[in-house]
């Protein structure tokens, strides 16, 4: 069906000129509404557009707009609006949706709880919650950046997780060896307050590696001397290697004390002659309390002995 040239209301509420085929770039002036008199009809005879496209030449000036669209009584569509004239406004971009909030929100707590070690597990529950909001967010409609940036913060809150789970777990079970290791020193046995009597007296720090301890050691008299013995001559330890700390400050006692096995153990080898672990006899230490390290103590000292029975003699060299 077609249309017969004339003025119609092309959907914007301006009247533009219609040729019979086309819209034209004619646009009339807004007129002060003037009810017609008369009900507008279009002709009865069958309009036949001219083969050729109708264009008005420059000095054309269409008759005045009478009457609406035929089309616009029935709320039926026009033509289409010619190229360059839009009917209706272009959608606005859509904003962020509280869902995209929420996600981003979760990501960011939980990554910051789980730089808190106790807080490790309800950090996780977090994090999880935070990746199933951004992934929730970024199917939804709305803006994306929340949902992805919400996703990139939870996985790296779950790293940093593991890693500080990691790094617990390897403190724990470095304090947990160190503390058993200082439980496998020998506790002090009380010795007689009189030394032997081909004993000497001298003082701890006077020591050196090669003396042999009078048995039932460390005998320390009532102003912390030990008393040693000759070494051809019943004992109960040799003092088989010795070394100075080189810390500033107090390690603490499980440190201290940690330092003075590793090292004892080590040196235990080249004295006897077989690993410590391959070896019947058994290596004992002693190492600066933090009163003595105050005092100017940093020597650590290592000593040899049999659990069974008293040595006579040297142990150096005697491979078991």
């Amino acid at each position: 069906m077609s249309f017969p040239a004339g003025w119609y209301d092309d959907g914007s509420g301006r009247q533009r000129w219609w040729d019979g085929t086309r819209w034209t770039e004619h646009v009339a002036p807004p007129q002060p509404f003037n009810p017609p008199a008369q009900t507008f009809a279009p002709p009865a005879q069958t309009f036949a557009p001219p083969t050729q496209g109708f264009a008005p030449p420059s000095s054309f000036a269409p008759p005045s707009p009478a009457a609406p669209a035929p089309w616009a009584a029935n709320n039926a569509y026009g033509p289409p609006a010619a190229s360059g004239y839009p009917l209706s406004a272009p959608p606005t971009a859509p904003g962020v949706s509280p869902l995209g909030w929420a996600a981003l929100a979760a990501s960011v707590v939980g990554a910051l709880l789980a730089l808190l070690p106790p807080l490790i597990s309800f950090a996780v529950l977090v994090l999880v919650a935070g990746i199933v909001l951004s992934i929730v967010a970024l199917v939804r409609p709305g803006a994306k950046w929340p949902g992805i940036t919400g996703l990139i913060v939870s996985v790296l809150g779950l790293i940093i997780a593991g890693i500080v789970l990691f790094v617990s777990f390897v403190s724990a079970t470095l304090t947990g060896i160190s503390e058993g290791v200082a439980d496998e020193w020998p506790d002090p046995v009380d010795s007689p307050r009189s030394a032997p009597v081909d004993g000497q007296t001298v003082d701890w720090w006077e020591v050196e590696v090669g003396d042999c301890l009078a048995s039932d050691q460390p005998y320390y008299d009532e102003d912390g001397r030990v008393v040693l013995v000759p070494c051809d001559t019943p004992h109960g330890e040799e003092v088989y290697y010795q070394y100075d700390m080189t810390q500033r400050e107090f390690p603490g006692d499980g440190d201290t004390e940690a330092e003075a096995e590793g090292a004892c153990r080590a040196a235990f080898a080249d004295f006897v002659g077989v690993p410590y672990e391959e070896s019947a006899l058994n290596f004992a230490g002693y190492w600066p309390s933090q009163e003595s390290w105050d005092s100017g103590d940093r020597m650590v000292q290592c000593t040899v002995y049999d659990d069974w029975s008293e040595v006579t003699g040297t142990l150096a060299g005697a491979r078991r």
